[in-house]
C-alpha cells in the first residue's frame, strides 16, 4: 500500500481475489459474463412475516412431534411451503412438507396420497409417514380444497382441536381404532 493510500483511506482499493494487477471489471469479458454474474446476485422479493404474526401454537409441540401442515400443496405449488419453512424456526421438529428448491419423489408420493385431507386415504397417510401434529391454515385450506374440508376436520374422530386461532389450528391424530 503507497503512502497516499494511508493518508487518505477513501482512495484505497477494493481487493477483488483473482490477478491484482486485473480489475474485476476488466474479468467481465462480455455482456454475457456481466449478465451471468448479475443473474447471481439478483435477489428475489419474498413474503415476509413478522415473527410476532407467526402462530404461537407451535409452543403446544412436544419434543418427538413429527408436523405436517395444510394445505399440503401440489409438486409444481411446492415453493408455498417456504412459509411453512420460516414458521417451523419456531419449534425446530421434523415436516412432511419441505421446501428447498428441489421437489423429491417422496414429496410428490406424498402429495398424491394427502390431497384429499382429511378423508380417510390422507389420515392413514398421515400415520404410516409417522405424523403426530397437523397445523391447518384455514383461509389458505379453504382456497385449495373448499370449505368443506375444513369444515369436515370438525367432524373428523381422527383428529383432536388441541388450539386454534383465527388463521391456523393445531391438531393431533388420535390412535388408529380397533376394528
Amino acid at each position: 500500500m503507497g503512502a497516499a493510500a494511508r493518508r487518505h483511506p477513501q482512495r484505497r482499493a477494493v481487493r477483488v481475489p483473482g490477478d491484482r494487477r486485473d480489475g474485476a471489471a476488466r474479468r467481465l469479458r462480455s455482456r454475457r459474463d456481466a449478465r451471468a454474474l448479475a443473474r447471481r446476485a439478483l435477489a428475489a422479493p419474498v413474503g415476509y412475516v413478522a415473527p410476532e404474526l407467526i402462530s404461537p401454537l407451535h409452543n403446544h409441540l412436544p419434543p418427538n412431534a413429527i408436523v405436517v401442515e395444510f394445505p399440503f400443496y401440489p409438486p409444481d405449488r411446492v415453493f408455498h411451503n417456504a412459509q411453512y419453512q420460516l414458521e417451523s424456526t419456531r419449534h425446530w421438529r421434523p415436516m412432511l412438507n419441505g421446501y428447498s428448491g428441489v421437489t423429491p419423489a417422496s414429496y410428490v408420493d406424498h402429495y398424491r396420497e394427502l390431497r384429499g385431507f382429511p378423508d380417510a386415504r390422507a389420515i392413514d397417510a398421515l400415520r404410516a409417514a409417522g405424523v403426530t401434529h397437523v397445523f391447518v391454515h384455514y383461509d389458505a385450506m379453504r382456497r385449495w380444497s373448499g370449505a368443506a374440508a375444513v369444515e369436515a376436520l370438525s367432524h373428523s374422530t381422527d383428529l383432536r382441536l388441541v388450539d386454534a386461532d383465527t388463521r391456523v389450528g393445531l391438531y393431533t391424530l388420535t390412535p388408529k381404532s380397533a376394528p
